[in-house]
């Protein structure tokens, strides 16, 4: 079977907008607990619970992940800054969206086996990771890296091997980028 190529649809997708958070329309100034703490509350609204993943998992220890009823952060979560932390609890709360808005058995299908919206679903949480970072105040450095990282990790840890490479780095920026202007946009607004 040959490399899968990304397509217009795929793309549309990724850059889909549906379950961002207008809070992040507006600047929180390095307020990163406050976000959180808003975090938080509506993980308890739609009754996800929020732990904390213990060594046993091995490398996969790391890595924050969320489920239908609950977000599972990483072993490293609490010894990060609270902009990181924030960064990660948005990207994750993102994907409690998610699974509530395809419903359960749509989402666990479109992530678990279709290569195209694994990646349109990982981009969609990447780019509200980075209107987090835009409305925390994060400079522009620290935001490009943090893109530039993006495509890397998305082949690394998300089994999407089978698209092509040069798809997955493109598209990904691409949509990341957008993301950001976009967020610029709006916290100036």
């Amino acid at each position: 079977m040959g490399l899968i190529k990304l397509r217009d649809k795929d793309i549309r997708i990724a850059q889909s907008q549906r379950f961002r958070d207008d809070a992040l329309d507006r600047s929180w100034n390095g307020d990163a607990e406050g976000l959180i703490a808003r975090w938080k509350a509506e993980a308890r609204t739609m009754k996800v619970a929020i732990e904390y993943k213990s060594s046993h998992f091995g490398r996969w220890s790391k890595l924050s992940t969320t489920f239908y009823r609950s977000i599972r952060l990483g072993t490293t979560f609490k010894s990060r800054p609270p902009e990181w932390q924030a960064v990660t609890m948005g990207h994750e709360i993102f994907h409690a969206r998610q699974w509530r808005g395809y419903g359960p058995s749509k989402f666990r299908t479109r992530y678990l086996f279709w290569t195209r919206w694994r990646w349109a679903i990982e981009v969609q949480a990447y780019c509200e990771s980075v209107r987090v970072l835009v409305a925390l105040g994060a400079n522009d450095d620290t935001i490009r890296d943090y893109i530039a990282d993006r495509p890397a990790v998305l082949w690394r840890n998300y089994a999407i091997k089978s698209i092509w490479k040069k798809d997955v780095y493109a598209y990904t920026l691409l949509a990341l980028k957008d993301a950001w202007e976009e967020a610029e946009r709006r916290v100036k607004a």
